[in-house]
């Protein structure tokens, strides 16, 4: 299979992308490192082992399960590092050469030159006593900046009443807050320190494209816009990949930590409206005319709602699908009354 093949053979399977890694030689195709793969070698979660009855699958010679044609499984994904390539979690690169060269087969041999000469190629240059390229710095952290004094759209489409709003750059900073409080409280298995980087770029293309809520564009024009903005922005930085990587990771919501960091995002939001309501920011008798509050869907919940924020905290709850630990904090700050 070449790697449209090699695609469309995963989507047939159709099981969720986060609950399996690609590894081997299926990886080095989705890299482009080798043109074909004769098949679908995968490592399932636990969850998905359970999920398609992998044990009951009988075992090829080699002792893997064989859940589908063409298709074999291990089960230790916890294992295995991985990188996110189009979408899928495929073993990383340092992995499959360490297994390659302990192995040291005779197939193994065009593969580990491939995957040292990619590695070598695409290695970061080493920055030596002082950085090598100040005016990229400067030029990155002087587009960033400007989300200190990006205010947050919603505040002002809700018409919140406050000497000082929100800015995009507090919003970031309130949702690794919120992170760490989430990782310390309950018991999450995720990388949080991953979980953290990815916060921090998870809104750098609002500098160039501003701050758009759900209420005046799709979320497909949104994230197309932004993915350019991103694009562009981190253009000719050293590491500008693997910010990119981190920043799409968490726009597709698939792996652990991109669902955990998306919940953070809009769990912040709520918290954030929830202190406005307490200082009682917004007039619900004088609320501005405008797609947010004449949206059918708010001012149902508005309606139907005693505070300003537990109609938002509503809202919020129909489109996000907050894990049980999440959902807790949320409708705890719905039906507190302080």
């Amino acid at each position: 299979m070449n790697k449209q093949e090699y695609i469309a053979a995963l989507e047939k399977l159709n099981l969720p992308k986060s609950e399996f890694i690609i590894l081997s030689g299926g990886s080095l195709l989705m890299r482009g490192l080798r043109k074909t793969s004769a098949d679908l070698d995968l490592c399932a979660s636990k969850k998905l082992a359970k999920q398609i009855d992998l044990y009951y699958a009988p075992k090829d010679e080699k002792g893997f399960f064989v859940p589908f044609e063409n298709c074999q499984m291990m089960d230790d994904f916890e294992n295995f590092e991985f990188d996110i390539i189009d979408g899928y979690q495929c073993e990383s690169l340092e992995s499959i050469l360490a297994f390659k060269k302990k192995a040291l087969r005779p197939k193994d041999l065009k593969d580990i030159e491939n995957i040292e000469r990619y590695l070598e190629t695409h290695k970061l240059p080493k920055k030596v006593n002082e950085i090598s390229n100040p005016t990229k710095v400067i030029e990155y952290y002087g587009i960033c900046h400007k989300l200190k004094t990006t205010i947050r759209t919603g505040w002002e489409k809700w018409g919140v009443q406050k000497e000082r709003l929100e800015s995009v750059a507090e919003h970031i900073y309130g949702t690794q807050m919120l992170a760490l409080a989430m990782y310390s409280e309950y018991d999450y298995d995720v990388d949080i320190v991953k979980v953290i980087f990815m916060l921090a770029v998870h809104e750098i293309g609002e500098a160039a494209i501003g701050d758009f809520t759900p209420f005046e564009i799709s979320r497909e024009e949104k994230e197309r816009l932004e993915h350019e903005a991103v694009h562009k922005i981190l253009a000719g930085l050293e590491s500008e990949k693997e910010i990119e990587q981190y920043f799409l990771e968490f726009d597709a919501r698939e792996t652990p930590e991109a669902r955990f960091a998306y919940q953070c995002d809009k769990l912040d939001a709520e918290l954030q409206c929830k202190f406005y309501d307490d200082h009682q920011c917004v007039d619900l008798n004088h609320l501005p005319h405008n797609e947010v509050a004449n949206d059918s869907r708010v001012r149902k919940s508005l309606a139907n709602a005693d505070s300003w924020s537990e109609a938002f905290i509503d809202c919020d709850n129909q489109i996000v699908h907050y894990d049980s630990h999440f959902r807790q904090v949320s409708d705890y700050l719905k039906n507190s009354k302080h």
